[in-house]
Order: structure tokens, then sequence, then C-alpha cells
């Protein structure tokens, strides 16, 4: 994936010429932010968002290197840490990786290329970290939504089983009582033990004349259809 200027690099360090050094080479090719001091570094956290990498000296006063990009992990968790030292003691290295989480530990000075090669590599890293973290972060969120479908599914269903139930105790009551069974023809009024769709109610006229079949769907309307039923 191709640098952009969005992509923004943080560089740290107390000597300006080291400083107005990465302006010149880097300044064109990202959008470059620079502290004399961990104290401002970490104001331009605060207030810049998405800070891909940071680039710290390891010899600063008030904080060290080490001290600083700390801090900055805690406002800026997802930001690649590199550090920049003269110092090349092995325990400073160790700590350097293992408790500030440093992607890089570089001598100085550094030659430009190789500065330029590890920057390409943290920004590389960078994105892989930010689409993970996106990726999990939608993740909960489809599955909240779909904690709260189902939710919502299981509540819809409890309704429906009570409704069908309601309308089958109704329907089986309609043609219990003062019906007429017409001469010549042979039924019965039974309830199922589960309800459908779809039921039919019977009646016969009181002259014993006609007799009257009426159909009508219970699901999704369990016990208003059954009583818009007896009301027809």
């Amino acid at each position: 994936m191709a640098d952009t200027p969005q992509d923004k690099i943080l560089c740290v360090d107390d000597e300006q010429n080291i400083l107005d050094m990465f302006k010149r080479t880097l300044g064109r090719q990202f959008a470059l932010f620079t502290a004399s001091s961990a104290a401002d570094a970490l104001r331009i956290l605060q207030h810049e968002r998405d800070i891909a990498v940071i680039m710290s000296d390891y010899s600063m006063p008030g904080a060290n290197g080490l001290e600083f990009l700390q801090r900055a992990g805690e406002i800026s968790p997802d930001s690649v840490q590199i550090v920049l030292t003269g110092n090349i003691e092995l325990d400073v290295a160790i700590k350097a990786i293992n408790e500030a989480h440093i992607f890089r530990y570089l001598p100085k000075p550094c030659p430009m290329e190789v500065t330029k090669k590890i920057i390409a590599d943290a920004l590389a890293h960078y994105r892989l970290v930010v689409a993970k973290r996106q990726l999990s972060e939608q993740l909960e969120q489809k599955n909240l939504e779909l904690l709260q479908r189902n939710a919502e599914l299981a509540e819809k269903q409890a309704l429906l089983e009570h409704e069908l139930e309601t309308a089958k105790i109704v329907c089986s009551k309609f043609g219990k009582y003062g019906y007429q069974v017409p001469d010549g023809l042979d039924f019965f009024i039974s309830a199922k033990e589960a309800v459908g769709g779809d039921f039919i109610l019977n009646a016969v006229s009181r002259d014993g004349q006609a007799f009257y079949l009426m159909m009508g769907d219970l699901t999704g309307h369990g016990l208003q259809s059954a009583l818009g039923g007896l009301l027809v």
C-alpha cells in the first residue's frame, strides 16, 4: 500500500538539527509533526488523532524516550513506536522492546535510507493493527445486533404462541354450544393440539336450510382473528 500525505508521523528529539533533518527528508512524504520534548509531544498526541508512527530519541531532558513512549501508548495505543539512540547497550534495547513495546530500535545516527525503510515497515504494521481493531469492533457490533434481534424474535415467538393457544381455545368453544347438525351430513368439531395457519368454522341456519363455512388465517393474528371470526 503506497504512502499517502495522510500518514501522520511524530518525531521527537531535543536536538533541533535532527528535527530539521526530518522535516527536509520526510516532510514532503508524510504529515510530519515534530517536538523537542516529551511534554510537547504529549500535547500533540492529545490534539492529533491517528498518529501512525512515533519516532523518539532515547536521551531527552525531563523524560527519556521509553518513559515518554509508555505515556504516549496510553494516549495513542495504535501508534507504532521507534526509538533512536546513540546508546547501544544491550540492556537499553531489551528494556525498550519489553517494557515499551517498541517496534524497532535504531542506532543514532542512522542512514536515512534505513530510517525510511523502517518507517515504511512501521506504517504497514500500523495499518494491520488498525484493520484488526476495526474488524474486532465491527464483529462486536454485529454480535450485539444479533443478540438484540434474537431477543426480539424470542419475544415475538412467545407472544405468538400465547395468542395461538388462546385462539385455539376460542375456536374450540365456537360451535360446541347451540349448533345444529344438518340432516344427511356427519361431522364433528375438535380443537387441534397445535394451531396452524388456517381454520374453518361452520354454522347452520335456524331453519336448517343453509350450511355455512367460514375460513380464516390465524398466523400472526391469533386471538384477534379468532374473536373477529366470532363477530362475523
